[in-house]
């Protein structure tokens, strides 16, 4: 049986980025895709590139959160909802400073307040960086490479491992290349297969996006939460 200290289900964003992190802290760490790695709805072509918004500054975090409170209808969970907002800042400055991921700014001051860069939900401009895909992948590579991450493409989640105290201890994979399953051991698992946009018959996502992991996840004691939305 195959083994890592962190296995990691996705190898879109969040997976990714769990993945460095989680080698950066000196584990070993194995990454699996469906696809190929960096795939998944965050590397679909019709969605690069992508923007990204924060607040302007510590005043401006209760007007977004706000803002995402409204539009979310009284679904979205306050305190996630200010987690996410206040982890902007140093989410963005991890990207570019930690990561070096090149990110797009608005040519001027007076461009910057255009109506160009606020989005559908938002009802004013803020702070506006560009994430475009050649930069990040370049980045992503070098933190893989250089960290000894071991990525996993065409592999695909079939199951998760439970010891008999009901601990994930690890999973199966099928790898689809050589058709075979694949057993491994993994001392800590992160499911970052999170895009539910396969369970429907016309989706503007790619065809790994298998969204398989959430029942696989439910099935062995995971609460699911929101998954009425795409």
């Amino acid at each position: 049986m195959e083994s890592t200290d962190v296995l990691v289900i996705g190898s879109g964003i969040a997976g990714l980025c769990a993945a460095i992190e989680a080698a950066r802290a000196g584990a070993t760490v194995a990454i699996v895709s469906a696809g190929m790695t960096m795939s998944g709805s965050s590397f679909f072509p019709g969605t690069w590139g992508l923007g990204l918004i924060g607040p302007t500054d510590t005043a401006d975090e209760q007007d977004l959160i706000d803002t995402i409170q409204a539009v979310g209808g009284g679904v979205a969970d306050p305190t996630l909802v200010q987690t996410f907002v206040h982890g902007i800042p140093q989410a963005i400055q991890w990207l570019e400073r930690d990561l070096g991921v090149e990110l797009q700014r608005p040519q001027s001051a007076e461009s910057a307040q255009q109506k160009q860069f606020i989005p559908c939900f938002d009802h004013k401009t803020r702070m506006w960086r560009g994430l475009t895909r050649k930069p990040l992948e370049d980045a992503l590579t070098t933190q893989i490479e250089s960290l000894g991450i071991r990525p996993l493409p065409l592999h695909e989640l079939i199951d998760l491992v439970e010891d008999t105290n009901g601990k994930i201890v690890g999973a199966v994979l099928y790898d689809r290349a050589n058709e075979h399953l694949v057993p491994m051991a993994a001392k800590a698992t992160i499911i970052a297969a999170g895009g539910t946009d396969g369970l429907f018959e016309r989706s503007l996502t790619s065809a790994d996006v298998l969204s398989s992991s959430q029942a696989i996840a439910l099935v062995h004691g995971a609460s699911l939460t929101n998954i009425e939305f795409m």
